[in-house]
């Protein structure tokens, strides 16, 4: 994470036209965002981990709620969901073997680039680059793609 607490306080963050309004809670004024949207902002930071988002040293500054799982609880998915965290390889590649269709490098880059699946469709957690990310584990792009 490279921003600093001026960064973000020079940064707008507000729903982007035509998403779901915003609401405030009972506890505080605080503004918090739909699900959707939170999910949105707290991918587009980086944050690697549940204790990265916690501990981060400028508390609402994307007006999010720390406790996130808590405050959505009927719509949540788990921290690496939430952040957006890439899936391990064995979930990557189980759920690249699912996609229809994609079955060569190319199609794999296409379908990453043009991405048109939900946030909270598994596939949006797939890199770009899986055979430098699972670097480790990598087999090549058929192995990866269909088994």
């Amino acid at each position: 994470m490279t921003e600093s607490c001026n960064d973000v306080a020079s940064t707008s963050v507000g729903p982007r036209e035509g998403s779901i309004p915003a609401t405030t809670t009972k506890s505080s004024s605080r503004r918090l965002f739909s699900f959707v949207e939170a999910r949105r902002i707290a991918r587009g930071h980086g944050f690697d981990s549940r204790e990265e988002f916690v501990e981060y040293s400028c508390p609402g500054a994307y007006q999010i709620p720390k406790d996130a799982d808590v405050v959505w609880g009927e719509e949540w998915m788990g921290w690496e969901d939430f952040l957006g965290v890439p899936l391990s390889f064995e979930e990557g590649r189980n759920v690249a073997r699912a996609l229809d269709g994609i079955d060569t490098e190319e199609s794999y880059l296409d379908f990453i680039k043009g991405k048109t699946v939900p946030d909270d469709d598994p596939a949006s957690r797939l890199p770009l680059r899986p055979d430098l990310k699972y670097k480790g584990e990598w087999l090549g792009w058929d192995d990866f793609l269909i088994g």
